[in-house]
């Protein structure tokens, strides 16, 4: 599995780097290994799926490998003294795993490539040039296919979002679901604290209420409050992540971390193969699974196809 828009980029700068005699064949039986350093965000399973997946890419390219691997585990304090062993150990390559952990690191190594994993949005990894990655927010127009699909009779979509962070994304949401016949509601968020008053707002005029990431609005401080309006006023929220599924969402749309650690392998071995220089934006996958509460459903009186249901990647 590879992504279609990350070929359409990188064949041409791939091909015009072999015309110019730039690639190097980076390993062989007789080199030394590639020293990677990664870094994770935190202690959880999906990281170690993703790492597993990235590992057994690069052994199957026959590429030889020597992991220095640091845990940040969800504090970013830790990462001075990491960032520190890393600089003196120069790496050939840096893989991050969590948006923690690349924007910890981003900025202040400099000379090394970083290739960053699960990472919320593609615009954290917009610069420095020496980083890129795989970005775990789907296009605009899958997230709402998908929402189509579980909620077909849904007219009007509820968001809050803080505008210093998604005003852009909102204007783009609003030229999409007017193209496929919804209606976005939306309310602004400046402060945690406007919460409540924001969902009141929503209640009784929207049939769903959307997740999207947003530093202000959707955290783990904020997100008793916002699965409990949804409960009590019987309108979906569409989760984040398949743990927002299992405290209480409908449904999130999910990814496949053994696949996304392989996709990671992908994009090292082309960074490597050309000089260590990165020469294409993050990407994302479009391998699309997703994760469903059958309690939420009951919940709020929404019946899910048995199809649905059979290819979720989780049930709760």
């Amino acid at each position: 599995m590879f992504f279609r828009l990350y070929k359409k980029i990188t064949v041409v700068l791939f091909l015009a780097i072999v015309v110019s005699g730039i690639v190097r064949t980076v390993v062989n039986a007789d080199t030394e290994a590639v020293q990677i350093v990664v870094l994770m965000s935190q202690v959880a399973e999906h990281y170690k799926e993703a790492l597993v997946g990235y590992k057994e890419f690069l052994a199957n390219q026959n590429l030889k490998t020597d992991f220095h691997v640091f845990n940040l585990k969800g504090d970013s304090s830790k990462a001075a003294g990491i960032i520190e062993k890393t600089s003196k150990r120069k790496p050939d390559l840096i893989l991050t795993f969590g948006t923690l952990a690349a924007k910890t690191i981003s900025g202040k190594i400099t000379d090394i490539p970083i290739v960053a994993g699960m990472v919320l949005r593609s615009d954290y990894l917009l610069k420095p040039t020496n980083i890129t990655g795989v970005v775990m927010e789907y296009p605009l127009d899958t997230q709402f296919k998908w929402l189509k699909r579980f909620l077909p009779d849904a007219k009007t979509i509820g968001v809050i979002y803080n505008p210093e962070e998604n005003q852009e994304r909102i204007d783009e949401a609003n030229v999409y679901l007017n193209g496929m016949g919804f209606t976005l509601y939306s309310q602004k968020v400046n402060d945690p604290k406007e919460i409540p008053r924001a969902l009141e707002s929503l209640a009784k005029r929207v049939d769903v209420i959307w997740g999207m990431p947003d530093k202000v609005v959707y955290t783990t401080q904020t997100a008793k409050h916002i699965l409990l309006f949804s409960y009590r006023n019987r309108i979906p929220f569409v989760g984040l992540s398949s743990a927002w599924v299992k405290a209480g969402a409908l449904y999130a749309l999910d990814w496949d971390y053994t696949d996304v650690g392989k996709d990671c392998g992908e994009i090292t071995l082309e960074v490597l193969q050309g000089g260590k220089k990165v020469l294409f934006p993050p990407v994302t996958t479009d391998n699309v699974k997703y994760s469903l509460n059958l309690k939420a459903a009951e919940r709020m009186k929404v019946e899910i196809p048995e199809k649905l249901v059979r290819e979720a990647k989780t049930v709760y």
